[in-house]
């Protein structure tokens, strides 16, 4: 009974006492291999750090709008004119459209478009960055959590709700409910104040939202008129978002509300209804589309994602060949221990168990040590990687990253090593030597192949960026202010023409629609043919400013004309192709916008041609464009100013002067148009900083991979470096022959990396319409880059077993 008893006891007593054996035998070999031990640990160590940050920038992006509920029914209502570029928003019509589908079980239309820049409370403004008219279907929809109050008091007019945060920031010593705030009015009269009273407190969307807020404001009330007149246009207005019932097609849906909304807007002034698209976007991929117009928050192109995904990938791929290279140069060692333990008595599961735990330990510590570098790169991560990094331990997107990481880990170097080691030893317990080993030779062309071609896409991407920010765009950016103009202003002709008093200030214009700018699309059809294009409203002084090349004015009054339009070459070819110069200059062209309205009005009033620029980002190629001069009496929203760069700051200084005589108390809001251009390829910036790291950081695993390689190769072949030397070879000799066989892979590494680094440039360079060269010196670049590192790595330890004195290898043969 007792005996029966203490068997189990026995049984688990034996298996800590083989764990506690297995420990201790795994830690006397990392510390037997000390230089093997810190070049594997490190070398992982620093790819689980880049894996982990990679890991963690994915899963923070594509858990966007993933929080609300019933995400995967949940659409945006996004509109488009013809073939041209999506809009966030759409005709707020739809809002009183939608509650007669069955498909949709629940909507929600807010406003964006408003900005409320500040409020006011006792004589203190405070800034308000994100400002929404809602109305408490949007606390449904965007499952938005009230502290205090009621969703439903939104619905009253001239209320508002705000977030916690703000509510400290208005009302920083007393409760903010019931309080009354000031809003200057967005609409004629915009030196009147708005009382607006706080009837919610709310917590704020997750920062995973396209959308978000500081202040929700009812849409009833002050707002009111604004939403219904924007009911009776052809404007994209509104910010509609739909959840469908389940099994509902969205592409039929989409057909049907195109067609009720045609006939609601029929006699509306602009293109017929017909000439719009509508698309409902699934709510998960809004984050994925930066060329959206009027887009919310900063997006982030899904191939971004792709490419550091893969990047990753490499590097701990890198990494792990590194980490099963570095064993495999112990193998005699690990064939002599395996052969005494089985002489022992010890069994394949017993050497197993050893070499399983030794694994364990070495990749644990290098996830502590990669935990460090995190932690003392926190600052570099944020800044890099546009977010908030910090090492959350309770986080369930670190640890979800963690654990598919450590898993990830093991699994990768236990396929290699399990499938690599047992190649590796011959029979009779010999070895053959890593630098002598056919079968080692995949591994180390393995990594190189991704070092050349990381490398050669890391020069793709720093060369089409420099193209980007180099190419003539048909007009100048540089040294050009965007002012932007109060709402409904009537003073922009006098403020343009103060600007023009400063000696600083070389040229000046309004337009409501700038290069760059979120632009208008336009149809314009005679006798069946469509020419579709883009357009923005300008002022005569525009093309000046801007210094865009006029072609050709049809006439000494079209130059000086106030009113009419400017089209570029591309369009003036396209109308070639169907009337003379003379129908062109003069012809009496139907405009579709004002048919509809006025059959008088019919005249497309061309006054000349301008020569082709880039009105958009260089992903999209120059189509028809226009531009429409209209008087000064009509007021644009932006004025633009050309200056002189040396005196920026005297120029800033005089604006800042100039708004708070013409606007008191209105915000002061100019910015620099090439930053605005350059804003366009964000997601190709943060690509290029992160690739051109990612790649530094896979050469150096790599290096610390040959340093273990060599190391252990030279050491191999001491005794035969000692005998060559004996026998008169030279130090120089000694490197070229340890040096050949490195030298011979990179070389096939090269080769068969150029086909596939040239797909994958091409592949991403098929995202720009205007796109950089594949010239032949980056693949050769690559490739020298590649094994110039290699040869300093390999030689600086080549050179040390060449010159050591032949009498310490061979004193005891």
């Amino acid at each position: 009974m007792n005996r029966s008893n203490s068997n189990p006891m026995k049984t688990m007593n034996f298996k800590i006492r083989m764990v506690q054996h297995h420990f201790k035998m795994s830690y006397r070999r990392l510390a037997k291999f000390k230089t093997n031990s810190i070049i594997n640990i490190v070398g992982l160590s620093i790819a689980i750090a880049v894996c982990m940050i990679i890991s963690v920038f994915n899963v923070y992006h594509f858990s966007f709008d993933r929080y609300v509920k019933n995400g995967e029914n949940s659409y945006r209502l996004i509109s488009r004119l013809g073939d041209g570029t999506y809009h966030a928003n759409t005709f707020a019509c739809f809002d009183d459209i939608l509650p007669a589908y069955s498909e949709v079980e629940g909507y929600t239309t807010c406003y964006t478009m408003h900005n409320i820049d500040d409020v006011f409370v006792n004589n203190r403004k405070i800034k308000v960055d994100e400002a929404i008219f809602a109305n408490s279907s949007f606390f449904d929809f965007f499952s938005v959590k009230v502290l205090e109050g009621v969703k439903e008091s939104i619905n009253q007019p001239n209320t508002m709700m705000v977030t916690s945060e703000m509510a400290q920031k208005l009302y920083p010593d007393t409760s903010a409910i019931g309080q009354t705030v000031l809003l200057r009015s967005f609409t004629v009269n915009q030196d009147s104040l708005i009382v607006y009273t706080i009837t919610g407190i709310t917590q704020s969307l997750p920062e995973t939202s396209h959308i978000g807020f500081e202040i929700l404001l009812s849409q009833k009330g002050h707002f009111s008129t604004t939403i219904e007149a924007a009911k009776q246009r052809k404007v994209f207005a509104g910010n509609v978002y739909l959840k469908l019932c389940p099994n509902v097609k969205p592409g039929e849906l989409e057909k049907k509300l195109g067609e009720k909304a045609g006939e609601i807007l029929k006699e509306s002034f602009g293109p017929p209804a017909e000439a719009f698209n509508f698309h409902l976007q699934p709510l998960y991929k809004i984050h994925f589309t930066p060329d959206t117009i009027m887009e919310l928050r900063p997006s982030i192109r899904h191939s971004i994602l792709n490419i550091l995904l893969l990047v990753g990938a490499v590097i701990l791929i890198i990494a792990s060949v590194n980490f099963v290279n570095m064993y495999i140069a112990r193998a005699a060692f690990h064939q002599k221990e395996s052969t005494i333990i089985r002489f022992l008595g010890g069994s394949s599961l017993h050497i197993a168990g050893d070499r399983f735990v030794e694994i364990i330990i070495a990749i644990t510590l290098s996830f502590i040590l990669s935990f460090f570098l995190l932690a003392m790169s926190k600052n570099i991560i944020s800044h890099s990687f546009l977010m908030n990094w910090d090492l959350n331990l309770t986080s369930q997107r670190f640890w979800f990253s963690f654990v598919s990481l450590y898993l990830g880990v093991i699994i990768v170097v236990l396929i290699i090593e399990l499938f690599k080691f047992s190649q590796m030893i011959q029979q009779h317990g010999q070895v053959i030597l890593p630098s002598r080993n056919r079968r080692l030779v995949p591994l180390v062309v393995f990594q190189f192949i991704i070092v050349i071609t990381l490398v050669g896409f890391t020069l793709v991407v720093n060369k089409q960026l420099y193209y980007i920010k180099n190419k003539q765009l048909g007009y100048t950016p540089d040294n050009v202010m965007v002012i932007q103009m109060p709402q409904q202003s009537g003073n922009v002709k006098l403020f343009r023409d103060e600007l023009l008093k400063s000696p600083y200030i070389l040229s000046a214009s309004s337009v409501h629609h700038y290069p760059g700018f979120r632009l208008q699309d336009m149809t314009f059809t005679n006798q069946g043919t469509s020419f579709p294009f883009k357009f923005g409203f300008v002022d005569q002084y525009a093309i000046h400013t801007l210094k865009i090349k006029p072609v050709n004015y049809f006439s000494p009054a079209k130059e000086k004309a106030t009113e009419g339009w400017l089209i570029n070459q591309t369009f003036y070819n396209r109308l070639k192709e169907h009337y003379t110069d003379n129908q062109i200059a003069f012809g009496n062209f139907p405009d579709e916008e004002r048919t509809a309205q006025d059959p008088n009005l019919t005249k497309f009033n061309i006054l000349g041609v301008i020569s082709d620029f880039n009105y958009e980002s260089l992903h999209l190629p120059i189509e028809n464009f226009a531009f429409y001069v209209r008087p000064e009496s009509i007021p644009n929203r932006i004025v633009l100013a050309r200056f002189d760069q040396s005196h920026t700051k005297e120029v800033s200084q005089f604006i800042e002067n100039e708004m708070a005589e013409f606007f008191p108390g209105q915000p002061v809001n100019y910015s620099f148009l090439d930053k605005q251009l350059n804003a366009q390829y964000t997601s190709e910036y943060t690509l290029m900083k992160l690739i051109n790291s990612f790649s530094v950081l896979a050469i150096i695993v790599a290096c610390i991979g040959l340093i273990g390689l060599s190391v252990f190769t030279t050491e191999t072949r001491t005794k035969e470096i000692g005998i060559r030397k004996v026998n008169g070879a030279r130090v120089i000799e000694m490197l070229a022959l340890i040096n050949k066989e490195f030298v011979t892979w990179i070389l096939i590494a090269f080769i068969i990396s150029v086909p596939i680094a040239w797909y994958a440039m091409n592949k991403w360079l098929e995202s720009f319409a205007y796109k950089t060269d594949l010239s032949w010196w980056i693949f050769a670049l690559s490739g020298i880059i590649a094994l110039v590192i290699a040869l300093l790595t390999v030689s600086w330890q080549s050179w040390k077993a060449a010159t050591r004195n032949p009498v310490e290898a061979l004193r005891y043969e």
